[in-house]
């Protein structure tokens, strides 16, 4: 009698496992990443601007998380293809269309990715070329044609 309960007890215990691995392997492969934001997802919606997306899907990259200060408040800095182009309100300019992903990063990842001011967290917006047509980016950071392409004004007949 024992041995029919120990039996039966390994069986149900080996099907449970068999069944908890398959399980697993069937939802990670569609595990959503909360960090990210795609143009699929701002496309199919009909979002008008970046800013509307973000507020509607993950709202709570807005606004910047922890201890904030009166001298030097806390503030969310938005990058395009690396280069800071402003606070959330640079979002409002930026049309969906134009975007490949927007991705969010919190405090201490953008601290250590883009230095010590970023603690209250980087929205980064990368975009299908660098520089795609009709996002703002500081010129600072526009790449320059190499010289060999550049014609000089005294080889010009």
């Amino acid at each position: 009698m024992r041995r029919r309960v120990r039996w039966r007890t390994a069986l149900v215990a080996s099907l449970l496992c068999v069944g908890c691995v398959s399980r697993a392997s069937q939802t990670s492969s569609r595990r959503l990443d909360r960090t990210v934001i795609t143009r699929d997802q701002m496309v199919q919606a009909n979002y008008s601007s970046v800013y509307d997306a973000v507020a509607a899907l993950r709202s709570l990259w807005l606004h910047p998380r922890g201890p904030d200060s009166f001298i030097a408040p806390s503030v969310v800095w938005v990058y395009v293809d690396g280069a800071r182009v402003g606070d959330v309100d640079a979002l409002k300019t930026m049309q969906p269309r134009l975007v490949n992903t927007v991705r969010f990063y919190d405090g201490p990842s953008a601290t250590s990715r883009w230095g010590v001011d970023n603690a209250a967290g980087v929205i980064h917006v990368s975009t299908w070329s660098e520089g795609a047509a009709g996002l703002l980016v500081p010129d600072s950071t526009r790449r320059r044609p190499p010289e060999s392409t550049r014609v000089r004004p005294d080889t010009v007949p």
